[in-house]
């Protein structure tokens, strides 16, 4: 039963109220002048061009800042604490040598005649910061498992 002096809420005042600003709002975003709005698609191609653009610059930059004396030192370096420290070994190969993400010298090679892989770090002075042995690395020699043979 309803009085005389109530109002029944009626949905379509609201909605025409909701119609009549989301129009505004819309006829006020196109009355923006088109050549000073750059279109989503195109700000996304350009930043997805040059996030690509700068992450190749980064991953081809990381090849070798140092020069050849230093590297050969290094693979020198590398190859006698091999043949020192580490039984049955009867070749080292270098097959990379690159500056790490930290910015010391790697080396990459493999022993008897690919049997092996290793990554070894080399510090400023030539020595060897650490070595990375792969699956079938010759044992550490009996001598050498308490001090570091050189």
């Amino acid at each position: 039963m309803k009085l005389a002096n109530q109002r029944s809420l009626h949905p379509l005042p609201l909605f025409g109220i909701i119609r009549f600003n989301v129009f505004h709002f819309y006829r006020s975003i196109n009355n923006v002048n088109q050549n000073e709005v750059v279109p989503f698609y195109k700000r996304l191609l350009f930043f997805l061009t040059l996030s690509s653009l700068l992450g190749a610059c980064g991953f081809f930059s990381q090849e070798n800042d140092y020069d050849e004396e230093t590297i050969d030192k290094a693979k020198k370096s590398v190859e006698r604490f091999i043949a020192d420290n580490y039984e049955d070994i009867e070749s080292v190969e270098i097959t990379r040598s690159y500056e790490s993400e930290m910015g010391g010298l790697t080396i990459e090679g493999t022993i008897n005649d690919g049997k092996a892989e290793f990554t070894a770090g080399v510090r400023s002075d030539f020595s060897i910061g650490h070595l990375a042995p792969g699956e079938d690395f010759p044992d550490v020699k009996e001598a050498c498992k308490e001090q570091i043979c050189e």
